[in-house]
């Protein structure tokens, strides 16, 4: 009787084992390719059955996924055994087949490569604590070498997926601290779930300079988080030689760190000069960090929330190009954006969306070279009473002389601010602030644009809090300003102002002229109006061949980013402007257009009023033929 008592006992507690323990578990087997084939067949594993859930593969050979396969023994994270371990084998998931990974996918080397509509999704849902197993994909090449890759290449009706599965922890890619490492080359991908708590880094990619390249174009980021170099190595850049791509991505549902602070973006760049890297006809609906964007070329992007970059030796850089991009600030720091002499901002849409009544829009210090910022639409959408925001503030370069640091302003248009044209307060910021003490190593070129002044310190600035030095400000011409009028009856706005630390001929009265004004009062200096405070150690007559008090007659000074989008029938929202950029295929460059037709005078007294050495243009940013978009011309400028 004891006896069976015992022996029901050890049945109860097989039973109990057997029901508790998954059966994968128990029937767990590591299996290794021994031939090119499918998955599916017996001979590519050189047994009688196939790998299936709860076993891990070794892949040495070409094996294709010709069904839909589900393998792993959902670990929890860092397990020493990967589900599957392409080691030096090429694994290939075939055209609409779904492989369902249980633990980590690692390439060290080898490839993986996705076809055409197919799914690889990492699961952690059978971990015994799901939503803290991290499966990650290791793309880890031999040290030295370029031979460990993921390919992912769909089309654009069948796009292939990598993701988490939605009742497991998030993903991600990594490099595997190696050189070459995280490897990836995708066309018509969605990247879904990587990246989360608790360092939301979604991959990290380690280009060396070889010239292998790591490209992804046509794909959508959908709730990832950060991208960015590998940090294995200061500093975290592209080497030279490297080559780093992506080209028409979307971002969306982005996942950012909680606590962030001011340095943790959805993207970073970093590259050395002499790496090709680009970023082209993207859109980033979180903050990305211009972080040393030497040679980068940056074009028809949308930044939904903005770019942040400090200046510094280490952090900064020269782009090769920085050309038809929106960038639209939601925060209200005071300045986000610095970036080095050497650099060329170019018809792009540049907007701070906050309420903040002194927005800064960008920094321009350090390094040395000439600055070119013209073509571009400068917008702030607030409507505070006092608003007098900054667009550019002029810094100190780190060496060389004047001409070789020109800060070249040309012909931008400053729209009115959130209040409207003919509001109490109507500027977006001014012109140009010189603000920092610089010596005398740099100067300032103001031709050709137009802006909206109506603030008690609207126009341009100089000797704000500090010192401004005679001959910052080399040339002044062209330009067209717009104040406002006060409900009681006073003109508000200005075109030059002194606030107090400029140096006497901070600007020769002779290099301030044929400049026209409306709605502007009357300043300090003259006969020009707009000009105050300024100080002369020779001839002070400033503005003699100003054309005040002419009223422009814009075609539609109601033109902003969102009345494009209304025009052609989007709601108007940041958000169907972005959508048009991007998923609509809209141009940026037909918004910049629209805005500028928008902004063309119809005022005849302003045609060829402009400076005669410069050819007589017209006055303002925007001639008043049909044509908008003629090419500014360099002037021949002296040290003085």
């Amino acid at each position: 009787m004891q006896f069976e008592r015992v022996q029901s006992t050890l049945v109860w507690i097989i039973l109990t084992l057997l029901y508790i323990i998954p059966v994968q578990s128990i029937h767990a087997k590591s299996f290794r390719s021994t031939l090119d084939g499918s998955w599916s067949s017996p001979s590519t594993w050189g047994e009688l059955e196939t790998p299936r859930n709860g076993d891990t593969v070794v892949i040495q050979h070409q094996v294709s996924i010709d069904r839909d396969t589900v393998i792993g023994h959902s670990p929890q994270a860092g397990d020493a055994t990967a589900a599957i371990h392409i080691m030096g084998g090429h694994l290939t998931i075939e055209a609409y087949k779904k492989l369902t990974c249980r633990g980590d996918a690692r390439i060290h080397p080898g490839r993986l490569s996705l076809r055409s509509g197919s799914v690889l999704e990492m699961d952690a849902s059978q971990a015994t604590s799901p939503h803290s197993a991290v499966y990650r994909i290791d793309i880890i090449p031999t040290h030295g070498q370029n031979n460990a890759l993921l390919s992912a290449q769909g089309t654009e009706s069948a796009p292939c997926q990598i993701r988490k599965h939605p009742s497991g922890a998030h993903t991600r890619i990594t490099d595997g601290d190696t050189p070459n490492g995280g490897r990836i080359l995708a066309d018509h991908c969605i990247f879904k779930g990587l990246g989360g708590h608790p360092d939301y880094q979604a991959w990290i990619y380690n280009p060396t300079g070889t010239g292998d390249l790591f490209r992804v174009t046509n794909s959508v980021f959908d709730e990832c988080s950060q991208i960015r170099m590998s940090k294995t190595k200061y500093p975290w850049v592209i080497p030279k030689g490297g080559q780093v791509v992506f080209e028409n991505c979307i971002w969306k549902n982005s996942l950012r760190k909680p606590d962030d602070g001011s340095e943790w973006e959805i993207f970073h760049t970093g590259a050395a000069p002499g790496a090709a890297a680009v970023l082209k006809k993207c859109r980033f609906d979180e903050r990305v960090y211009l972080y040393q964007p030497n040679d980068y070329v940056i074009e028809d992007c949308v930044f939904e929330k903005g770019i942040y970059a400090r200046f510094g030796e280490d952090t900064s850089g020269i782009w090769k190009s920085f050309k038809h991009n929106l960038v639209r600030w939601v925060k209200t720091p005071e300045s986000e954006w610095e970036f080095s002499y050497g650099n060329t901002v170019e018809d792009c849409v540049l907007i701070k969306d906050t309420d903040n009544y002194n927005p800064h829009f960008a920094s321009i210090r350090g390094a040395s070279g000439p600055v070119y910022l013209r073509g571009n639409i400068i917008w702030y959408t607030g409507k505070a009473a006092q608003a007098e925001g900054d667009v550019w503030f002029v810094g100190p370069p780190s060496h060389g002389t004047r001409t070789s640091n020109t800060v070249h302003i040309e012909r931008n248009i400053y729209l009115p601010n959130g209040n409207g044209p003919k509001g109490p307060n109507n500027i977006s910021g001014t012109g140009f602030t010189i603000l920092e003490e610089s010596s005398v190593s740099k100067q300032v070129v103001f031709k050709r644009n137009t802006i909206y002044a109506g603030a008690e310190q609207g126009g341009c600035n100089v000797g704000e809090t500090q010192r401004a030095f005679a001959g910052d400000v080399a040339y002044f011409k062209s330009n067209l300003f717009i104040g406002t009028l006060r409900a009681d009856g006073t003109l508000c706005g200005d075109k030059l102002d002194n606030l107090g630390n400029a140096q006497p001929d901070v600007v020769l009265a002779a290099n301030a002229d044929y400049n026209a004004g409306f709605r502007i009062k009357k300043g300090t200096n003259g006969p020009g109006k707009g000009y105050n405070h300024l100080q002369f150690s020779g001839i002070n007559a400033i503005g003699v061949n100003d054309i005040d008090d002419i009223d422009p007659n814009f075609e539609d000074d109601q033109r902003t980013p969102l009345t494009w989008d209304a025009s052609l029938g989007g709601p108007g929202t940041f958000a169907g402007l972005a959508n048009r950029l991007s998923i609509q295929g809209g141009n940026l460059q037909e918004l910049i257009d629209y805005i500028k037709r928008g902004f063309r005078p119809r005022n005849t007294k302003l045609k060829n009023a402009g400076d005669p050495q410069d050819g007589s243009p017209d006055i303002g940013a925007v001639d008043l033929d049909t044509n908008p978009l003629s090419t500014p011309k360099d002037l021949k400028l002296l040290d003085l």
